[in-house]
């Protein structure tokens, strides 16, 4: 089965705190996660991305509607799992109800590993790949309280499409490619999370 998560690395520091990162995957998406070896440069390599392909997106949010319920699993019609309520998942209050959840258990340990690597000073970043770019886009992971994680998560993840699309236009358009090396500390390009759920990506705001 093809993974629904994959993990960016440039080297592995510590292998101990990756395992349980990629073992906490499994558990999730009950899909092994791939190592992919990101670019490395004189620094900053202290990375581990969480990478999210436009192939695989929605099986990565239906992961997720699955575990939290409620109005998340509701918000899936039964065509391929398109979104019929966006704003379910763009609504932050919303987390914090599901993490409470007995089934969210498995995100919540996603959320411990995440939290041990970055003890170990590693930048987390959930990332959307993007073809061409040594380190693709993303959103570095600063909190540790998990309804706003999986809020940040699931956000990026319905916007995959969107991001990659709005990158490789605005690649073409340009005459300097600017966005090889992005703006983040670990050098992927930023993305944001809006307080209203949308999504902001090289100066786009995606407001789906």
């Amino acid at each position: 089965m093809t993974s629904i998560i994959n993990l960016g690395i440039v080297y592995e520091p510590h292998p101990a705190e990756l395992k349980e990162l990629s073992d906490s995957l499994v558990e999730l998406t009950s899909t092994k996660p791939d190592q992919e070896r990101i670019v490395g440069f004189a620094g900053p390599n202290e990375v581990v991305q969480l990478i999210i392909d436009t192939a695989t997106w929605q099986n990565a949010l239906l992961t997720l509607a699955m575990i939290f319920g409620g109005k998340f699993a509701a918000s899936f019609s039964s065509e391929l799992g398109k979104l019929v309520a966006g704003e379910v998942w763009k609504n932050k209050k919303n987390y914090y109800d599901a993490v409470k959840q007995k089934t969210a258990a498995p995100f919540l340990r996603l959320v411990r590993a995440i939290q041990d690597l970055r003890a170990k000073d590693q930048t987390i970043t959930i990332a959307i790949k993007i073809p061409g770019t040594p380190r693709n886009a993303g959103l570095v992971i600063t909190s540790d309280d998990p309804a706003e994680i999986a809020w940040q998560i699931a956000n990026v993840t319905r916007c995959a499409e969107e991001i990659k699309k709005i990158i490789l236009d605005s690649r073409q358009t340009s005459k300097v490619d600017n966005y090889n090396v992005g703006a983040n500390p670990d050098l992927s390009i930023v993305i944001e999370v809006l307080e209203n759920g949308d999504v902001r990506i090289l100066n786009v705001t995606i407001v789906n």
